[in-house]
Parts: structure tokens; sequence; C-alpha cells
């Protein structure tokens, strides 16, 4: 069966209809990861609805995919005020395409250049999201030195102006002035920590811990560019015991 012609078909005239194809194209190991990329975008673009349950599965499956599912996971998560999950997978989409050497590439396809700065903004968001404009700003600041598209770039600055304009009232002063000073020295951890527990962001507060503890044991640390794209990665040794590093 060609999954992709018979979703498109279908999703024009009978969504659940499709959504049992889409259904019936993962349970099919002869399918491949491009046929279900595409299949699940065509869903979620349909009925938004009805394609994050796969859109969620394609990424647990395809973890180190560089398709747009995980950007629309990210974009989801958002959304819904999960800013936790958003950064995580705006981030993770961001190292991957760093680790796939195509960041600093202009020759890559269009759709890889749309997904780079939608993920750039994915994850500007999730911090807008908590609060942390100035961070937000300095990931859009970051985006700038690769998405070098007219149309994307003003998108970008438009943004930047917005969290420019948003941070300047005192409740937000506040909750930026807080992450700030983490982000400087490292102090106030522990009320960054009470934030990241109320506000249940358990893979922020990782990181937060692990910047914290650089800051502790480096008098000459400083959180910069490359921070933005650094992942926290679990880490076990011949003592078994188990930890975190972030790379």
């Amino acid at each position: 069966m060609n999954y992709r012609d018979e979703v498109m078909k279908l999703v024009r005239v009978d969504v659940k209809k499709a959504v049992d194809a889409v259904r019936a194209a993962y349970n099919d190991k002869s399918v491949s990861e491009d046929i279900l990329g595409s299949i699940t975008g065509i869903l979620f673009d349909a009925s938004a609805r009805d394609g994050v349950p796969f859109v969620i599965e394609f990424v647990t499956r395809y973890p180190g995919s560089l398709h747009l599912m995980r950007v629309i996971c990210a974009d989801i998560y958002n959304n819904n005020k999960n800013y936790d999950a958003a950064i995580f997978h705006a981030r993770l989409y961001l190292r991957l395409v760093k680790d796939n050497k195509l960041l600093e590439r202009e020759d890559v396809p269009l759709i890889l250049k749309h997904g780079i700065a939608r993920a750039f903004s994915a994850l500007a968001d999730g911090y807008a999201g908590i609060g942390a404009y100035d961070y937000a700003i300095r990931v859009l600041q970051y985006a700038l030195r690769y998405v070098k598209m007219d149309e994307l770039s003003r998108v970008i600055r438009a943004t930047i102006d917005e969290y420019a304009g948003k941070r300047t009232n005192p409740e937000a002063q506040a909750q930026n002035g807080m992450w700030e000073a983490f982000f400087k020295s490292g102090s106030g951890m522990s009320d960054v920590l009470a934030y990241c527990d109320a506000q249940r962001l358990p893979e922020l507060a990782k990181r937060v811990e692990l910047i914290e503890g650089s800051f502790r044991f480096n008098s000459r640390h400083v959180v910069d560019d490359s921070e933005i794209l650094q992942i926290v990665n679990e880490i076990s040794g011949e003592s078994k015991k188990s930890g975190y590093i972030l790379l």
C-alpha cells in the first residue's frame, strides 16, 4: 500500500479512516521512517488532536531522527505550558542537527532550515514561558548565526523585540532577575530549584544543579552560548554509581 497517498486522500474526506491508515502504517514493519514521518505530518496538519499521539510515538521510535516531528512535539508541549518537555525536545533536535554537522551548512533542504528556525523558537518560547526572558533572547540571538533566510530571521527578530517588551513589567523583572542571577554566577540555586519543583520542571532542575556545580568547582566558569546546545547526559562508571553531566 502507498500509505502516503492513502493518508493524503483520506484526510480530505474521513479523518477517522486516515487515523486507521496511519496506525496500520505504524504496525507495518516494512514502512520506513521517512514514510511514517511524512504521514504523521499530513495527519497532524489535518487534525492536530488526532495527530499528537503519532507525533509522540514517532519521536519515541526514532530518537535520532531529523524529521520535524520532534520540533512539532516541542511546539505541542509549549502550547500546553509543559515547558520542561518543550525545552528538552527543542534542544535535543538542535543538538542532533549540530552533531550531524548540518547546523552551519547553508545547502541543507528547505524543510530542515525551517525546522532549525522553529526549534530555536520553541527553545526560546520554553524559557520565556518560565520567565527567563533574557536567556530566551540570547537563544534567538544565537539562532541568527544560523538562520539566514529573511522570512525566518524577521520572525526571530520580532520575537526578540516581543520578549524585550514583556520583561519590563515588575513581575517579569523579578522572575527574569532570578534566572539571570543564577546564569551569571550560580547564585540563588535554592530559589531556582524551588521554582522548578513548584512548576514541575524535573529536566530543567537537573540542568540547574549541573550548572551550579560548574560554578562551585570552577570560579571562572561562565554560562556562554556553548551551553545552549549542551545536553544533560546520564553516566555510569565501573563502580556502578550513576550521575549526570552536561555535554
